[in-house]
């Protein structure tokens, strides 16, 4: 990530970081020709992107806490996300629209790629940033999972971290179906627990990656 710049937005970081995951989703969804399996997502295969993807799991309508998060991400809260919803890095303002969009991204579902700021505060220059949203579909077929990419400008100030929503275009695609799957609510008998939190356990499975849930990921560490 590049440094702060002391007036008006620094650059986000490159845009190869977001192609990289959304390239990994693209490829299983082709394959398989509607929203990817969770379990099919190897995100080892995004190399510089790793420090800056997480995954969640919606809890409720518009709601959706952190399993996995990588070390970018872990440092931009200050603290250990999993099991902390998503609207955790957002200003108040900002987490109604944040949940309406996290209800569609998972209802329709759709790809979700949104342009953020972070304000300037006690003198600093306000900070650039990305959130990329991916779908993905449970064991079941349910979409209640995603796979994200959340990046900002400058450096990392943990605590002072209050995003907003900016202004200007904003990606919102449904994802079109060519094979089988189900959204959540699509027939009765869907267990409750599905959408509870699940216990976290700690660990790292990868240097720059936290891991809560080891079927989230297929990783591989060598420690020779």
């Amino acid at each position: 990530m590049r440094d702060h710049e002391p007036n008006g937005d620094a650059p986000v970081p490159s845009a190869a970081v977001f192609a990289q995951v959304e390239a990994a989703w693209s490829e299983l969804r082709q394959h398989a020709g509607t929203v990817p399996l969770r379990r099919d997502l190897d995100l080892t295969r995004v190399g510089e992107a790793l420090p800056h993807a997480f995954l969640m799991s919606r809890v409720a309508p518009g709601v959706a806490r952190l399993r996995v998060a990588g070390r970018e991400v872990t440092a931009l809260l200050g603290m250990d996300p999993r099991g902390m919803p998503l609207s955790v890095f957002f200003s108040g303002a900002a987490r109604a629209p944040l949940a309406t969009h996290l209800a569609r991204l998972f209802d329709d579902p759709s790809i979700l790629d949104l342009p953020l700021r972070n304000p300037g505060r006690f003198g600093l220059g306000s900070r650039a940033g990305r959130l990329l949203l991916l779908p993905l579909r449970g064991d079941d077929g349910a979409v209640i999972h995603a796979v994200g990419v959340l990046a900002v400008s400058g450096r990392t100030r943990p605590g002072r971290l209050s995003l907003e929503i900016a202004p200007g275009p904003m990606r919102l695609e449904t994802v079109t179906l060519t094979g089988p799957t189900r959204r959540r609510g699509d027939r009765p008998g869907i267990p409750a627990a599905r959408l509870r939190r699940a216990p976290s356990r700690p660990g790292l499975a990868e240097p720059g990656l936290a891991e809560a849930e080891r079927p989230f990921l297929r990783l591989v560490v060598d420690n020779d």
